[in-house]
């Protein structure tokens, strides 16, 4: 049987608010397994931050992306488990799902996460033959360069629900961080796959 489990965060200027998951299990006609939390999305209000879009470039985000990737790939040999193997695929719909969240996006407002279309990405790794996926989405705003991955990563591994997933029984993974250039709001979705 196949399975679907997706955790969200924000973390907003060192707060941490997290739904952990524990959510309810939806038989869907597909006949997937899904975990959703019980909150899909999570919003948290504060002033306009101040950000200068010049310093936002691929290359940032590469880096970000690189030691997200490493840090969790880290805590996996903490924990004794395998390394997760990057799989491009994987990391587009993990883009395309932060492209998705910037769209709806208040800019400089509230910053709202959710797994809107999460089903969608999961079949898409089914077709590519992998029969369970996990997903973890987070945002933050505020933090210096040198912080944000490690902030991303704090996050992940400091809630339940989303270390259920960076400690789970998959094999790949796609991480994708992407900067809103219009306030400097950083998305990550990092996807799990086996």
């Amino acid at each position: 049987m196949r399975g679907v489990k997706m955790i969200g965060f924000v973390c907003i200027l060192g707060l941490v608010s997290c739904d952990s998951g524990g959510g309810d299990v939806i038989s869907e006609a597909s006949g997937l397994d899904v975990q959703l939390p019980d909150d899909l999305a999570a919003a948290v209000d504060f002033g306009p931050a101040d950000f200068d879009s010049e310093t936002v470039n691929d290359a940032a985000e590469e880096e970000y992306v690189a030691a997200v990737f490493a840090g969790i790939n880290a805590e996996r040999a903490r924990n004794g488990l395998a390394d997760l193997i990057i799989d491009t695929e994987l990391s587009a719909l993990a883009e395309t799902h932060n492209e998705s969240m910037i769209n709806l996006a208040t800019v400089g407002g509230d910053i709202t996460i959710s797994h809107n279309g999460a089903l969608l990405r999961a079949d898409a790794s089914f077709v590519r033959g992998y029969t369970n996926y996990g997903e973890n989405v987070g945002a933050n705003r505020g933090f210096t360069n040198d912080e944000i991955a490690d902030n991303l990563l704090e996050g992940w591994i400091g809630s339940e629900g989303h270390f259920d997933n960076l400690t789970g029984d998959y094999t790949h993974t796609g991480v994708a961080i992407t900067v809103d250039s219009r306030d400097g709001t950083v998305y990550a979705t990092q996807v799990f796959a086996r």
